[in-house]
């Protein structure tokens, strides 16, 4: 049974919050490419900001969603007193993802701010990473 629903959990993960990850992500950078030649931070801050409220409410989702695949196996969980187990199981799936998206969203705001402070020109923005080593 454990194995069952484990696998449906993958499952799940793998066909629904995989593919919504990956798209979310590149939204954020794709969003955060058409601040890089503001004046301020301000507008670019505010749509990292609102990302990882976004992030909270995708998560929460994604935990939902999983549950609600399961259909009776859920209430067979409950009954047998198991569900904790599979709450713990789906939470060392999901925090990892949702961790990195946060640290990514970081990670790009900081470049972001780096594009829009001038310290990181249009030039070294369009160089490979040889290049710019050999330019350092």
């Amino acid at each position: 049974m454990s194995q069952t629903v484990t696998q449906l959990i993958d499952t799940f993960f793998d066909e629904k919050v995989r593919p919504v990850v990956i798209t979310v992500n590149k939204a954020l950078v794709d969003d955060l490419e058409t601040h890089h030649h503001d004046k301020t931070t301000d507008d670019a801050m505010d749509l990292v900001v609102d990302y990882k409220d976004r992030l909270k409410e995708l998560k929460r989702t994604a935990v939902d969603g999983i549950w609600d695949s399961l259909g009776e196996w859920k209430y067979t969980l409950i009954n047998m007193g198991m569900k904790g187990d599979f709450d713990r199981y789906i939470a060392h799936k999901l925090d990892p993802v949702w961790e990195t998206l946060s640290k990514n969203a970081t990670e790009q705001m900081a470049y972001c701010v780096a594009r829009i402070t001038g310290h990181i020109t249009d030039e070294m923005h369009a160089t490979t990473l040889d290049e710019l080593k050999r330019i350092r």
